[in-house]
């Protein structure tokens, strides 16, 4: 019934729908910068006003154009729709990432299947749906949430070597070239976006290029148009931005990497990644994840190890964010889910049958209660007294208020 249902427009219809009540349930902050990066830079970039951060300045540029111009698309049609209320220039960014969100369970749900197949892609989009993290960030206006649909979307059409099944032959069949051309895409996508996203895409792509046999075609074919296409789109954006020629990764890594700068936001022991800030947003699904990499087979296991490589490399920098490791969150649900799959099925023969059936429904009760108190939680209380405090004053100030605090919202809430 399952596997029937997720294949239907209106239960995807309902994911949609509640992904919009998830981003308007959302009333309390996590980031400064999911204001500062994006909406407020927007509402400069349309309405002619809004206070530009230290990181938007001529002399850091560290930011680039392209996930602000999303925003800004958006709020110049609301603009010549005549429907740029303050509401709508307030919410319409969440309504937009509640949109994405669904866009991101869909490829989580596509991702799964083509690994492991339906009866675990519906228990990874259970997990997915029902994870506290996800339900509290994505639907905020981060980068960092549009490189997780991107990254979700690349491994979901990624060409993945059990794939091709025992007809190797099949290596670089016309359907597989075409999935693995938008795969990339949506990996440039992703990089435009958060240029730090392409150290995801190092072991996967260094695999698949020894895997496949026509490398000079790979390379000079797809993924050198692809990539030339990306960075030339990125320095157009950004020109228009700055108003001349800017490089931002650059900027970014000379400030972050060689000046060793990203200090002053904090720093974290190397392996927090692996002992703290990864098992947190995975949560009580983090065992489920485990079991699920532990007894793949040897053949489906790249994508764990993308996942384990992505937190190393990251986990080099000093300063470490939960939602810097987003986008490795929905590829750890397909493991969890292929876990729920085989207690659900009894196929962990190591345990009676009774034993698995127990362990199933308390993997159930603690994936659904502890994500749904913890969500509830940080959503509806924990930090919500910006968010008031702006709804507040804009209710009853016509007019620009002479302060600015990290966790002000500001113009777009206040106008």
């Amino acid at each position: 019934m399952w596997e029937e249902l997720v294949t239907t427009k209106s239960f995807w219809a309902a994911v949609v729908v509640f992904r919009l009540w998830n981003s308007l349930f959302v009333r309390s902050s996590f980031n400064p910068d999911e204001y500062w990066q994006g909406p407020e830079v927007a509402h400069r970039l349309v309405f002619g006003y809004g206070h530009l951060t230290w990181e938007w300045q001529d002399d850091a540029r560290l930011r680039g154009f392209a996930h602000p111009a999303l925003f800004a698309g958006l709020y110049k049609l609301l603009e010549l729709l005549n429907l740029d209320s303050r509401w709508a220039v307030a919410y319409g960014p969440r309504l937009l990432q509640g949109f994405l969100s669904a866009a991101n369970d869909y490829f989580l749900y596509k991702l799964a299947h083509t690994y492991f197949g339906p009866k675990s892609a519906k228990w990874a989009l259970l997990c997915h749906i029902f994870s506290w993290f996800i339900f509290y960030v994505m639907v905020r206006p981060f980068s960092n949430c549009v490189e997780t649909v991107c990254t979700t979307a690349a491994l979901a059409y990624w060409p993945w070597k059990f794939l091709d099944g025992v007809d190797k032959k099949k290596d670089d069949a016309p359907v597989k070239r075409s999935s693995r051309t938008l795969a990339l895409v949506f990996a440039a996508l992703g990089v435009l976006f958060r240029p730090t996203n392409v150290m995801i895409w190092l072991y996967p792509g260094i695999v698949h290029f020894f895997q496949t046999r026509d490398r000079a075609g790979l390379i000079f074919g797809t993924v050198l148009p692809i990539a030339l296409a990306t960075t030339a789109v990125m320095l157009c954006i950004d020109r228009l931005g700055y108003g001349e020629w800017t490089f931002v990764p650059f900027n970014f890594f000379k400030f972050n990497i060689l000046e060793g700068k990203d200090k002053l936001y904090g720093e974290h022991p190397w392996n927090w990644y692996f002992t703290q800030g990864f098992p947190a947003i995975v949560g009580v699904t983090l065992p489920l994840t485990i079991a699920g990499y532990l007894t793949a087979p040897d053949s489906k296991k790249d994508l764990g190890r993308t996942i384990m490589w992505a937190l190393f490399v990251y986990s080099n920098a000093p300063h470490k964010e939960f939602r810097f490791v987003l986008p490795l969150l929905p590829p750890a649900f397909v493991y969890a889910g292929y876990c729920l799959r085989n207690l659900a099925g009894k196929l962990y023969v190591q345990f009676r049958e009774r034993t698995q059936w127990n362990l199933l429904r308390l993997a159930l009760f603690a994936v659904v209660v502890q994500n749904v108190v913890t969500a509830y939680y940080l959503s509806r209380v924990h930090q919500r007294a910006p968010v008031e405090v702006m709804d507040f004053l804009s209710d009853r100030i016509q007019g620009i208020f002479m302060f600015t605090r990290i966790f002000t919202l500001h113009y777009v809430y206040s106008i």
